[in-house]
């Protein structure tokens, strides 16, 4: 097996100024928030203009929308590339 060669990773405090740091970056997709109790996560999707890549970028709030969420700083941005997948679903014949 060959060794497998990690994607780039982009340091969110590299882009301490997100106007300035986003400006080579746009949003492809924003993930919908999945709850874990009182714990939500989500994925964006970001594709840097100068290259194409794509990268990834995970974030995490508490609360609930009856009061406040408290959002944790995001995560580094990672490299991810797009993949279709084919699925195959049973339906009852009617």
């Amino acid at each position: 097996m060959g060794k497998q060669v990690a994607g780039e990773k982009i340091k969110w405090s590299s882009l301490s100024d997100i106007q300035a740091g986003f400006n080579d970056f746009i949003v492809v997709e924003e993930g919908d928030w999945v709850s874990d109790g009182k714990y939500q996560s989500t994925t964006h999707i970001f594709q840097r203009k100068s290259d194409g890549k794509y990268f990834a970028q995970n974030w995490y709030r508490s609360g609930s929308y009856l009061s406040d969420y408290y959002y944790n700083d995001p995560e580094d941005l990672y490299e991810v590339e797009r993949k279709e997948v084919v699925t195959v679903q049973w339906n009852m014949v009617k």
